[in-house]
């Protein structure tokens, strides 16, 4: 029978250790030889990428060696790092950012040691989204580089670059290597036609986002790799344009949300040479995609000469389905998903990495017969502690309430579970508002251990979905512009509002935690209203105009979105600034920074510590010494919750005495 204890006394299996020690994550699926590459990351080795190998007849087998992070660091958030072809395999090293080739030996099935196939200038230049011209033997990649910033305000430069592999004379400087493009501020996602007669690629410009509006450039390839005609796919289209793949009869498929919505969209070839007007052949009311904070996501994969497998997201429930574009008939093929990611297609099957609300992501395969997709079954996934009982996960619940305005804002809410453990009957939980970083981020029903660290603990979670975030739509995304800490904060007061209203809720326990723009949000909720009694800034925006001064290309002109373009609209940043209304927070505040930050740079975390610890000697600040945006080492990350939990007991579930 279980106990009754106020949430103050809950203990839990659930401990940082078991979260951070042994929690592996896969990323980047890649269809190769007989089987299938992908990334996963190593706690034991400070959470390295490494690449891994499964040819679905034997055990999976390591590719990259220890000291090997296989990671980008292009737009500082990164994307797909590696490709394949033949018997090699392209990768770039985290540490020195040069790309290494490694090749697996037939005879003795192993791969060969690492060899450089850049040599540039350190991290100064990175790569990413790499592909292989096969047709010329060509590597292909993103290419940033960073060696003139900062001369004559000179930003890093993105082109799109090729490499030749027809000889063995490496490493190749700069100077050998072909610019192919770099007529934008940024460019992403080379994709080439079968014949390698064609590449399309994504490129955006400043003030833009690659979510806001992008260009689906469709380019003529000469026998040497050269551009040689560059057109664009519903040019002047107010849209984002994502993830560009040609199929095999050379139809240019790709993501869009021209509708209001990203759908799936084909340019076929009896108009490549004319008007590159696109069709949606795919028109939902759901999003198909999430925004492409990193570059190489893959929400759609071809099968066959009509089918397509695409993934669909209503209210934080994906499934994928697939999609008979000749015959205009759909079969879902895995339902109730909390995240899809990477579908990709080959001979084998149907590949794709998802996960419910009970389990860590994996690899799922589908393979096909008689020209049908069998179930889905998991090739692999990694596992949960066994601490991570059914008796203490608790499930996700997807909740719509009314904001200012009687605008709708969304969330999802993880009641306290413990089997051991429950409340009496006159108490509510405390609650915990979890806000998204972006802020055109999203939050997602998939497996998340630090919810259940906190709902096994007696803690409510609600993970905020405000005005702004990714999964409903275009229109509710763009509902940010211009408002960025306003609508959100308006609607991370309402939710609490409303789940205390729901009785889901104890008015007096209320914190808010969140991460970059989350950070932010956290800060602008405690200078705007008293109904938080702490709050929790990890990585978080104090001041916007030194943000907007000290800040990565990718995002410097972000603001000029969210709030207005500066210096015209200084006023309105200072305004919106949480550094400017610090007399306002009476709540304690937990301050956790790395000091690699490029994204948030510390010293905003320093001015915030500094000016907010004399008016409220509670405010704590912890600083990471070799962390960047987002804690990575696992002793770090277990060093932080810990110490979240702990500010917690001390300022937020003593105030009952208890």
């Amino acid at each position: 029978m279980a106990e009754i204890r106020s949430s103050a006394h809950w203990a839990s299996p659930i401990t940082s250790k078991s979260i951070f020690e042994s929690r592996k994550n896969i990323s980047n699926l890649y269809p190769w030889k007989d089987g299938l590459l992908f990334l996963i990351t190593e706690p034991s080795e400070g959470n390295a990428s490494v690449l891994m190998y499964y040819d679905l007849r034997s055990e999976i087998e390591r590719v990259s060696p220890r000291g090997t992070n296989i990671r980008s660091k292009v737009h500082e958030y990164g994307g797909r790092p590696f490709t394949a072809y033949n018997e090699d395999v392209y990768y770039c090293n985290f540490e020195d950012q040069e790309i290494y080739k490694q090749s697996f030996q037939a005879k003795t099935k192993t791969f060969s040691p690492p060899e450089a196939i850049t040599t540039t200038l350190g991290d100064k230049v990175r790569y990413v989204d790499l592909t292989v011209d096969r047709a010329r033997n060509l590597l292909i990649a993103v290419r940033e580089d960073h060696s003139g910033v900062g001369t004559n305000g000179e930003e890093a430069k993105n082109s799109l670059i090729a490499i030749p592999l027809c000889d063995s004379e490496f490493p190749k400087g700069l100077k050998e290597q072909v610019t192919l493009f770099e007529d934008s501020d940024f460019v992403s996602s080379p994709s080439f036609s079968d014949d390698g007669a064609s590449l399309s690629f994504v490129t955006w410009n400043h003030p833009n986002m690659p979510w806001d509006k992008t260009d689906l450039v469709y380019a003529k390839i000469d026998e040497n790799g050269g551009v040689i005609a560059i057109n664009k796919v519903d040019e002047n289209c107010d849209s984002s344009k994502t993830q560009p793949f040609f199929a095999a009869n050379g139809d240019l498929f790709f993501l869009s949300d021209k509708s209001g919505y990203w759908n799936l969209r084909r340019c076929g070839i009896d108009t490549i040479d004319t008007n590159l007007r696109s069709e949606n052949i795919y028109e939902v009311e759901y999003d198909c995609c999430g925004p492409p904070w990193v570059t190489g996501k893959r929400n759609f994969a071809m099968c066959g000469t009509s089918e397509v497998a695409v993934s669909v997201l209503k209210d934080c429930d994906w499934e994928i389905r697939v999609f008979n574009y000749a015959q205009k008939q759909e079969r879902v093929l895995h339902p109730k998903l909390g995240v899809l990611d990477d579908i990709v297609c080959s001979e084998i099957g149907l590949f794709y990495l998802a996960g419910d609300w009970k389990n860590y992501p994996g690899i799922y395969l589908c393979s096909e017969e008689e020209s049908n997709f069998l179930a889905p079954r998991t090739l692999t996934r990694p596992k949960i502690p066994a601490t991570f009982t059914e008796s203490l996960i608790s499930s996700p619940q997807h909740l719509t309430f009314k904001s200012n305005n009687n605008e709708e804002a969304h969330g999802i809410y993880y009641a306290p579970k413990n089997s051991q453990f429950c409340l009496p009957k006159d108490e509510l939980p405390p609650l915990l508002v979890n806000v998204h970083g972006g802020p055109t981020g999203t939050a997602q029903k998939a497996f998340n251990p630090m919810h259940q660290f906190w709902t096994s603990r007696g803690f409510a979670v609600f993970d905020l979905n405000h005005r702004g975030s990714s999964g409903y739509g275009r229109n509710f995304r763009k509902k940010l512009y211009g408002g960025w800490g306003v609508v959100d904060v308006e609607d991370a007061i309402s939710a609490t509002k409303f789940l205390v209203e729901q009785e889901l809720a104890n008015a007096t326990q209320i914190a808010i935690r969140g991460g970059s723009a989350g950070g932010y949000l956290v800060l602008a909720c405690l200078a705007a209203s008293d109904c938080f009694s702490a709050g929790a800034s990890y990585y978080g925006i104090a001041d916007l105009e030194l943000l907007t001064k000290d800040t990565h290309k990718f995002e410097s002109q972000y603001l000029e979105r969210l709030i207005g373009p500066y210096p015209e609209a200084q006023e309105l940043y200072k305004d919106r600034s949480p550094i400017h209304k610090l007399e306002n927070i009476a709540a304690p505040v937990l301050i956790l920074q790395g000091k690699l930050d490029k994204i948030v740079p510390p010293n905003q975390a320093d001015l915030l510590y500094k000016k907010l610890v004399k008016g409220n000697t509670r405010t704590e600040l912890i600083l990471f010494e070799n962390e960047g945006h987002g804690f990575r080492a696992p002793a770090n990350q277990i060093r932080a919750l810990d110490s979240e939990l702990a500010f917690y007991r001390k300022n937020l579930l003593a105030k009952d005495g208890k």
